[in-house]
C-alpha cells in the first residue's frame, strides 16, 4: 500500500516488548486494497454524507439517496473544505 518492502510493528505487553519486521506480500496487499476501496466507496463515504452537518440539521438522513461514487466524493470534499463556522 505504501510501496515499502516491510514495516516494523511494535508489540507491547506487560511482560515486555518487541519489534517485529513484517514483510509485504504484494498479492495480499493488491487484493486487500481492492476490498478497502470497495468498502470505502460502498459504505463509509455514503455514511459520512448522511451525517448531519449541524446539530439542527436532521434532514440529511431522511432525504438521503444513493448516489454515485463521484457525486459522493464531490459532496464530501465540499463539506470538508467549508470552515467549521459555516457548517
Amino acid at each position: 500500500m505504501c510501496e515499502r518492502q516491510y514495516c516494523e510493528l511494535f508489540v507491547f505487553t506487560f511482560h515486555g516488548h518487541q519489534i517485529v519486521r513484517v514483510y509485504a506480500v504484494n498479492d495480499f496487499w493488491n487484493d486487500f486494497k481492492q476490498k478497502l476501496v470497495f468498502f470505502w466507496e460502498s459504505y463509509v463515504l455514503h455514511a459520512l454524507l448522511e451525517m448531519p452537518t449541524s446539530p439542527s440539521d436532521t434532514s440529511n438522513k431522511e432525504n438521503a439517496r444513493m448516489c454515485t461514487t463521484e457525486e459522493a466524493q464531490k459532496q464530501l470534499e465540499a463539506i470538508l473544505v467549508k470552515p467549521v463556522s459555516a457548517r
